[in-house]
């Protein structure tokens, strides 16, 4: 099942009104078909290759072999479709990071948590979403608000709810949850993601993802963790390597 950011969501960052109708598309769509997700993989490749403003409606109509009216029967513009294409890829990863940080310990849910965040931050995909993000965000600043609100707005949200499970626990004392979590996604970001984006380095080798996870995770339990569990996470981190 495929969704768009929440109401909620835009609600608590405001956006301009010409930004918001042109997320409308996507935000009020059924969940996508087989023929649906199709026509979003085909559009994924066109974006990603030749960037938002360089991708046409006929090159993704092409790619997905349908027509332009069953295009528009999904999609109003090419700003709801690029919309679409990268909430899909967003959801993944919050799907994720539901599945592996509901029910577990604290510290199991902030070691998953953040060997997510890093593998996404270093994967190909994002290295190109961001790019083309960034690229575009000048000239057409949907692009930019599309990517904000189903990637840095969505996972800000969801990283609030680990650390108030985590307080419940007795394991976090958290005050400002939303810059909370601005801050671990940041730390997990690392030197890597610019040096990827870059084009210093090709790639991240698993022991350097585990290296940043303990790094990113010993500053924030410094700062936010209670004194039992301090312990207990740098016990659990040790095993990091």
């Amino acid at each position: 099942m495929m969704t768009s950011p929440s109401s909620d969501l835009t609600t608590n960052h405001q956006l301009p009104s010409k930004v918001l109708h042109a997320l409308d598309g996507a935000a009020t769509r059924k969940p996508a078909g087989r023929k649906e997700n199709q026509l979003l993989d085909a559009a994924e490749e066109v974006f990603l290759l030749h960037g938002y403003a360089g991708a046409s409606v006929d090159d993704i109509v092409l790619k997905a072999g349908i027509s332009k009216a069953t295009l528009y029967k999904y999609f109003c513009d090419k700003g709801a479709l690029f919309s679409a294409v990268i909430d899909r890829r967003c959801l993944e990863q919050r799907e994720r990071l539901n599945a592996l940080t509901l029910n577990v310990p604290t510290e199991e849910a902030l070691i998953e948590g953040g060997k997510l965040a890093v593998t996404f931050m270093v994967s190909p995909l994002a290295q190109a979403v961001y790019r083309t993000c960034v690229a575009e965000a000048e000239r057409f600043p949907h692009v930019g608000h599309a990517f904000y609100l189903s990637a840095a707005v969505a996972m800000t949200e969801q990283l609030s709810a680990v650390f108030e499970r985590a307080e419940e626990a007795g394991d976090l004392v958290v005050p400002d949850k939303p810059l909370a979590a601005n801050q671990l996604w940041q730390l997990a970001r690392s030197v890597y993601f610019y040096e990827l984006m870059f084009k210093v380095r090709e790639s991240v080798s698993q022991n350097e993802r585990n290296k940043i996870v303990k790094s990113a995770l010993e500053m924030f339990v410094a700062r936010y963790g209670t004194e039992p569990f301090k312990k207990r996470m740098a016990a659990r981190l040790e095993e990091l390597g």
